[in-house]
């Protein structure tokens, strides 16, 4: 990616962090606790936001919320002057860009690795390459909630399991309540890409011997985009 590209990128990634954490204190262009959306439109901007924010905060979460948000009232002025010079902010932002990468590498390669020895699988997502690929490479994540925008007929994850405690043996296999609406290719595997190819709730179990992990898939239609949400 260019670095104008890659500066862009960082700004948009930040600022919606940013945002989505001060909103919950109703603090961010006046924006109030309890929001109500006045079209679809509005209701998918906010899924969008959430979505971002979600797969980014493990990215920029330590990014200071107030100078970013300066920093982006500052360039949307009249005048559109900075209290960086350009040679400055190239020279943080490249800086910043080396921080993330040597994290994001880090994590890549522990990723999979079991976080206890208890019996049980561990499944891991892979963020979003649109949001991932300006901070270095691949990034996978297995948080309690994950969710994806899609496209307007489907939407396309990638997973992979993990089994811990289990018979070495054994093989994972993957299976979906509603084959209709959620598909895993291949069913059987370590790793596997999940494709849901319509609005609906279904559950996925992986499943090693005797040991199961039970992952909740739930979408929506939202402004002609399929929202997931994966829950385990």
């Amino acid at each position: 990616m260019s670095r104008p590209g890659w500066m862009i990128a960082v700004a948009t990634a930040g600022l919606v962090v940013a945002v989505a954490g001060a909103a919950s204190t109703g603090k961010v262009f006046g924006a109030k606790t309890q929001q109500v959306f006045k079209s679809d439109s509005e209701r998918a901007s906010y899924a969008v936001g959430v979505n971002l924010a979600r797969q980014l905060k493990t990215i920029a979460g330590e990014l200071d919320d107030r100078a970013l948000l300066q920093g982006f009232n500052d360039a949307r002025s009249a005048d559109g002057k900075s209290r960086l010079t350009n040679e400055e902010m190239i020279a943080t932002l490249k800086s910043l860009r080396k921080t993330y990468q040597q994290r994001t590498a880090a994590a890549h390669a522990n990723a999979g690795q079991p976080v206890t020895s208890a019996p049980g699988v561990s499944v891991y997502f892979k963020m979003d390459p649109r949001l991932t690929s300006t901070y270095g490479g691949d990034r996978w994540v297995s948080p309690a909630t994950y969710t994806r925008v899609g496209g307007a007929t489907s939407a396309t994850i990638e997973a992979r399991a993990q089994a811990r405690g289990a018979d070495p043996q054994a093989s994972l296999q993957w299976t979906a309540s509603d084959p209709g609406m959620v598909q895993v290719s291949p069913d059987k595997g370590a790793a596997a890409t999940i494709t849901v190819k319509r609005a609906g709730t279904s559950v996925i179990h992986v499943t090693s011997g005797e040991v199961t992990k039970e992952l909740t898939v739930t979408a929506e239609m939202q402004n002609n985009a399929l929202q997931v949400t994966i829950s385990q």
